[in-house]
């Protein structure tokens, strides 16, 4: 049986190891020329990305990708 602060003890360093995964990850990706942005869209066009998803083999992220792509290529910005 684990204790209560022993619990505590493996939480913390359950997230303290995710949080040094996270990190690395970050690290790794900037390395490869990779951006970490945020997105903010209306509830609508969420719905639209969520169906969207759905009805494709493609993430929401690969779709998102795929947009921002096209429009800096539309734009002559890539």
């Amino acid at each position: 049986m684990v204790t209560g602060a022993e619990a505590k003890a493996i939480l913390l360093e359950q997230r303290r190891r995710a949080r040094e995964r996270q990190a690395q990850y970050m690290k790794d990706m900037r390395a490869k020329g990779y951006r970490r942005i945020a997105i903010l869209i209306s509830g609508e066009a969420y719905q639209l990305l969520d169906d969207a998803a759905k009805n494709s083999d493609s993430t929401k992220s690969d779709l998102l990708s795929d947009i921002i792509i096209k429009a800096l290529t539309d734009k002559g910005l890539k």
